[in-house]
């Protein structure tokens, strides 16, 4: 028997609750919305009775689902907002890529290489209940106008990969341990306890752009023993230094790729926290924010462009 994982948080199940406030005004695509909702509630009630063997199976159909899912639903939502010459098509459908391209081949790669534990299993979850409240219920609502996409830049998928490239090549060459992109639209979802930074860069022509850099307890130690050249199980003050550097280093390189006429160097810094990190998305989400997996854990990028005032 797994060790039960708690998945019914206050308000959680009810959160999820079909209402026809969520109705987008096509009955194609609410019926796919209402399906959707019924799906991820039978996932966390079974999950929730802590059968090791039944919670594989239930991750199992619900994969299978949701990769069938992403190719019907998401074309025949795509086919709605072009028919009603929706202004934020193309960002939609980059958030619709993402997740199928993206984050669903990442987690269910994770499932199976680490045989469903729960660990895994809570992952996969926590990231697809962000994701349903996050799009159906914000971003898919914005379509007919009932409220406010949250996400306002296009970003070119070459940039993104440039960057993917980079965090690929240091992980890898530096610390010895493979890392891959799970989000390149990342909203905030299951942020959990590590070390976050914001670093403001100032340029030329009032350029000015904060990044923020944080990464869960288990990668800064990884990072720090890297650097440091030995293991690291607690955060030291030469073991802290040593990954502000690094951080310092990254998001200058990240800047340039970016904005290489900016000339944009750093102006101050400050440590920020998973509640304030996570507040920010509540209005409005960064210009850019990517999401990587490693095997100690997440290392995450939120970029914000500011020019003039």
């Amino acid at each position: 028997m797994a060790e039960m994982i708690d998945f019914n948080g206050p308000g959680l199940l009810e959160n999820l609750e079909w209402s026809n406030k969520y109705n987008v005004g096509d009955d194609l695509i609410d019926n796919a919305h209402k399906k959707l909702f019924g799906v991820i509630r039978r996932v966390l009630f079974v999950l929730e009775e802590g059968d090791s063997a039944r919670n594989r199976n239930v991750c199992r159909e619900a994969v299978k689902f949701l990769e069938a899912y992403t190719l019907r639903h998401f074309a025949e939502e795509e086919a709605f907002q072009r028919s009603v010459n929706y202004s934020g098509y193309y960002m939609h459908k980059s958030l619709h890529d993402n997740l199928r391209g993206t984050t669903l081949p990442a987690l269910k790669k994770q499932l199976e290489d680490q045989d469903y534990s729960p660990d895994s299993i809570e992952d996969f979850v926590s990231i697809l209940v962000g994701w349903l409240t996050g799009h159906v219920m914000v971003e898919d609502q914005a379509i007919t106008g009932k409220v406010s996409s949250r996400w306002t830049c296009e970003t070119n998928d070459d940039v993104i990969d440039n960057l993917d490239k980079e965090m690929y090549e240091l992980v890898k060459n530096v610390f010895h341990t493979d890392i891959s992109m799970i989000n390149r639209h990342y909203a905030g979802e299951n942020i959990n306890d590590g070390i976050f930074y914001r670093l403001y860069f100032e340029g030329k022509s009032d350029f000015r752009c904060s990044v923020t850099i944080f990464a869960e307890m288990p990668v800064i130690f990884l990072m720090s023993g890297g650097l440091l050249g030995r293991k690291v199980f607690q955060i030291e003050r030469t073991a802290l230094l040593s990954y502000l550097q690094l951080i310092q280093a990254m998001s200058i390189n990240i800047v340039h790729i970016l904005y290489p006429e900016s000339d944009a160097v750093i102006k101050k810094s400050e440590k920020e926290t998973a509640e304030g990190l996570r507040e920010k998305f509540v209005n409005g989400y960064p210009d850019i924010s990517l999401l990587w997996k490693t095997s100690e854990g997440c290392i995450g990028i939120c970029i914000e462009k500011k020019t003039g005032e």
